[in-house]
């Protein structure tokens, strides 16, 4: 998915947007401490219109053996990436440096973090905002195909 390259990339945020989300009332009184958040995310892009976007999936969860699903939200960001045409290879996957997948990484992953406390806001996931993260960890995280 990275590369080292020296050609400086410019890029911005197109738009963002919450595919889905969904919250399950416990059925029992949940300690907001013991809510962990399980984080994954994948690439995708269209070399036409100079797109490259990032899907998160962000799952609240309570307990850690077999953990109960509280709730989940899955968001897109979407940038627009100039001279995208040298980005994407032949077979169709891109070619992004570490520190530019890491930078867009951190403005999806906090904007989803932002988008997640508000759409929890009167459960007990508002009260357990997910945590703030180093996006060089999330890369540890991305789904495979």
């Amino acid at each position: 998915m990275s590369t080292e390259q020296s050609n400086p990339i410019s890029f911005g945020l197109e738009s963002f947007e919450v595919l889905s989300y969904s919250f399950e009332k416990p059925e029992k009184n949940i300690r907001k401490d013991r809510i962990g958040y399980n984080i994954q995310f994948r690439t995708g892009g269209n070399p036409d219109n100079n797109q490259f976007w990032i899907d998160i999936k962000a799952t609240g969860q309570y307990g850690k053996q077999d953990p109960i699903v509280l709730g989940e939200i899955v968001t897109r960001s979407v940038f627009y990436l100039e001279d995208s045409e040298t980005l994407f290879n032949e077979d169709g996957t891109i070619t992004i440096p570490d520190q530019v997948i890491t930078t867009l990484l951190s403005i999806s992953y906090s904007t989803t973090r932002g988008a997640f406390a508000t759409k929890a806001e009167g459960n007990i996931l508002s009260e357990a905002i997910m945590p703030l993260v180093d996006p060089k960890q999330l890369l540890a995280s991305r789904e495979t195909e």
